[in-house]
């Protein structure tokens, strides 16, 4: 197996790395529990793939977890994931704040994300965090027998200062993403 760069793992211990083949089985059944309804789920070799590759930065812990891609000046949320009963109580929002922090800390300038136009909840959380619409994908997602979903694309422009209001929250924020 590869070493492991990824360091973003919200883990107590930095994990050894056999431990790595475990907390991939955890991050997919995690990520099913979250996406019952979906087709859009990660499996194991996926996740391990993500913990494996240091562009992908995971944030999780026991009632959420989100992956993003960073390249040079940008980064992409490829999933964000709330525990059903969690859902609701600002935990989205929380690490939404938190991975822009972070983004910020590593000078990246923008955050990419795209979204089915179906799932007006993730709509609501990426609009109250600033999210503006940048585009649209015709039938991104596919949505059962022969349906598909088209996908907004969602940015948000990391300026220094303008994330400035989350910065009164970081305390509170790495409690939840000490890693982050």
């Amino acid at each position: 197996m590869k070493d492991i760069n990824n360091n973003f793992i919200n883990t107590k211990n930095k994990p050894n790395q056999a431990d790595y083949l475990e907390i991939s089985q955890t991050l997919a059944n995690f990520h099913a529990t979250c996406f019952t309804n979906s087709k859009n789920r990660y499996s194991k070799k996926s996740m391990l793939f993500f913990l494996e590759n240091p562009f992908y930065h995971i944030f999780y812990n026991q009632i959420s977890l989100a992956i993003i891609q960073v390249t040079s000046e940008e980064a992409e949320l490829i999933t964000l994931a709330v525990e059903s009963k969690q859902r609701k109580k600002g935990i989205g929002c929380n690490l939404l704040k938190s991975i822009i922090l972070h983004l910020e800390s590593i000078d990246i300038k923008n955050l990419f994300l795209e979204v089915a136009v179906t799932n007006k909840i993730a709509l609501k959380l990426y609009d109250k965090v600033g999210f503006i619409t940048c585009g649209l994908r015709k039938g991104y997602y596919g949505q059962g027998t022969n349906k598909k979903a088209d996908a907004i694309i969602m940015t948000y422009a990391i300026v220094t200062g303008i994330t400035k209001t989350l910065k009164s929250d970081k305390k509170k924020l790495q409690n939840l993403y000490p890693s982050g």
